[in-house]
């Protein structure tokens, strides 16, 4: 459980109620740590890609644009994290020289393991009218993967939502449309290729489902104000 943000938060831990002070956080797996707010944006932000719709929600929700109290993986009974943990503790009452190194070390593990097992897995504090849902996680993980040809309407059968549900969710958990996500995904996976300097621009335009290049060259130039081969430096 991470918790990075509120004025005064309770976590009940194996019925053990925790008062947690403003930019406290709290890790749960079988024992619980507690970090600096700024340890945790140094460590564990620099572990999420930026090209992950779930991490870009990660993010949007811990830093309050969602006001959401605490982030939540369920790790059962992971015996890596919790060997984690006791090292990081065993540090913590014996710090030596290096024990800050260490420390950083330690959570960056500790961080990376529970994004690359249990992501899915996440749940979040009901705040306002959001409420994270777990299927959630499956749904932005679909988009990720079948943007450059999935509809709306696609997402909705896949996971048995109308279209309308599809899109409150992508707006609730990312701020954009279902159109103006699945442009921004195209948009950006373009300018990654083209900046690679050995795709050809039609290549491009085909790998992202666009079944005329000039539709992507309008794109493309209305989302960067430049067309393709400007982009490139090609001239």
């Amino acid at each position: 459980m991470i918790m990075p943000n509120s004025d005064l938060l309770r976590a009940v831990l194996e019925r053990i109620e925790v008062g947690l002070p403003v930019g406290k956080l709290i890790f749960c797996s079988r024992i619980a740590i507690q970090a600096r707010s700024s340890t945790f944006e140094r460590v564990f932000y620099n572990q999420l890609p930026e090209n992950s719709l779930l991490v870009s929600f990660f993010r949007k929700a811990l830093s309050g644009e969602n006001n959401a109290s605490w982030l939540y993986f369920d790790t059962a009974e992971d015996d890596r994290l919790f060997h984690l943990t006791e090292r990081m503790d065993r540090e913590y009452q014996k710090p030596g020289s290096y024990s800050a190194q260490l420390m950083n070390a330690l959570l960056t593990e500790f961080f990376i393991l529970t994004l690359m097992d249990y992501e899915s897995t996440a749940r979040l504090s009901r705040t306002g009218d959001f409420y994270w849902k777990h299927e959630y996680s499956a749904i932005l993980s679909y988009i990720q993967q079948h943007y450059t040809e999935a509809t709306l309407e696609d997402v909705g059968r896949t996971f048995h939502y109308s279209s309308r549900q599809i899109s409150r969710v992508v707006k609730s958990c990312l701020g954009l449309t279902y159109a103006q996500l699945v442009m921004k995904l195209k948009m950006e996976k373009a300018a990654e290729l083209l900046d690679r300097g050995t795709v050809l621009i039609h290549a491009v335009s085909r790998s992202l489902g666009y079944s005329e290049p000039s539709s992507f060259y309008h794109a493309f130039t209305s989302y960067y104000g430049k067309t393709p081969r400007e982009f490139t430096g090609f001239q």
